[in-house]
């Protein structure tokens, strides 16, 4: 997670600047990508991507503004700001919903030229994470990243075929534009168009794969169902160890789990710590495919008066029914929904089920509510794949601007 966010956070300041810059602005990549500039003989474009980066990567860019500020060159910092800041506004534009909204602003505001460049990077964006997502269910994580080249290259086509039959000329967008230019450019400057051509199909495959990521969570949130349980440290590491939970103390024993564990589990584990010193409580998150969880919930029966049914079932040699506890609160907008499995054998049967158990911390600001927990579990990957798709989500009107160059 930590290593996702920190790449995020890189890609964050990467944004599609001008079609030759797009990489210019990313510490150790515009490097990189300077170095095979120079190698190849292109020692004006090395020059002018580590111009670039001095420009437009964040922090670098302040001090070099402030540096010219202070030297008295104020125009040289104005413009250096301004492209930092131009970097900034195509970020957004390639993020979805906000670059459509942005680009309802500049409709709204008669500007159709940025209007469109918005529209058309957000909406591939969404091509490139959303190919990834349908690859990931054809070819698995291989597919994936299949899926976010395809989706991008399919987007920059029919952005090319609808820009080139409106304007009545051919105008290449994304991939396409680099290597239209690739084929058209007969100087020694190809090196840098190569390496961004490489690179972004690169970043379509790895927001792909953040698309599938994306796709896998939501299936597995589909299908399975996670309830939580307080137990000690020492049972816990067992319990994760053997992707089972322990044996109950008697043959009649109860072992509760609880659908709930934000301000639940968080009340609860924090009562067993101060109750119990002497050993540290954790809590666990049990996944069970969702039909196995819903069917033993509606088998089992209310805790309230259990007590005489189970012990005619007992008596009877039929299994003890397991109990359901719906908890209100009256400080929580929902109720809490508590499942004991009643005696050894129902155990049994309830950890044949079981899909995985691992160790969660309630305090986490991602149990904090609803929000914070789809937050949690979908944040990093569609931050990823968002902002590594919006990197390659504007075309045309960037090769126009690097023409000018």
């Amino acid at each position: 997670m930590m290593r996702e966010i920190f790449f995020l956070l890189i890609l964050c300041y990467s944004t599609h600047v001008v079609i030759g810059d797009i990489f210019d602005i990313l510490p150790v990549i515009s490097q990189l990508k300077s170095a095979v500039q120079a190698i190849a003989g292109d020692t004006e474009g090395a020059r002018r991507t580590q111009e670039n980066f001095s420009r437009g990567c964040p922090v670098v860019s302040q001090l070099r503004s402030a540096g010219e500020a202070i030297g008295g060159n104020t125009e040289a910092a104005q413009k250096t700001q301004e492209y930092f800041v131009n970097s900034m506004s195509n970020l957004a534009d390639g993020i979805p919903i906000v670059g459509h909204v942005k680009g309802a602003i500049h409709y709204a505001a008669g500007d159709k030229e940025g209007g469109d460049q918005a529209m058309k990077s957000a909406s591939r964006t969404v091509g490139v994470v959303g190919g990834g997502a349908a690859g990931l269910l054809a070819g698995g994580p291989v597919g994936a990243i299949a899926g976010g080249v395809a989706g991008g290259a399919a987007m920059d086509a029919i952005t090319t075929g609808v820009d080139s039959a409106v304007h009545g000329e051919y105008r290449p967008a994304g991939n396409i534009a680099l290597v239209t230019n690739l084929v058209k450019d007969e100087s020694s400057s190809k090196s840098g168009d190569i390496f961004d051509l490489v690179a972004g199909v690169a970043m379509d495959g790895m927001a792909g794969r953040a698309g599938g990521k994306i796709s896998a969570k939501a299936i597995d949130r589909m299908n399975n169902q996670r309830v939580y349980r307080v137990m000690k440290k020492e049972d816990a590491v067992q319990a994760i160890k053997q992707q089972q939970l322990p044996k109950v103390a008697t043959p009649e024993g109860e072992t509760w789990t609880s659908e709930s564990i934000n301000r639940h589990q968080k009340n609860y584990l924090k009562h067993k710590n101060e109750m119990d010193p002497a050993n540290k409580y954790t809590d666990v998150q049990i996944k069970l495919r969702k039909s196995d969880y819903e069917t033993i919930k509606q088998e089992a029966i209310p805790q309230k008066n259990s007590g005489a049914i189970n012990r005619q079932r007992t008596a009877k040699g039929d299994l003890p029914k397991n109990l359901i506890n719906n908890e209100r609160l009256a400080d929580h907008p929902h109720g809490k929904v508590n499942l004991g499995i009643k005696g050894e054998a129902n155990l049994d049967s309830f950890n044949s089920k079981i899909v995985d158990i691992r160790e969660v911390d309630p305090n986490s600001i991602q149990y904090s509510n609803t929000a914070t927990k789809h937050i949690g579990t979908y944040g990093a990957p569609a931050s990823v794949g968002i902002i590594t798709a919006a990197m390659q989500s504007e075309g045309d009107s960037k090769h126009e601007r690097k023409k000018e160059l």
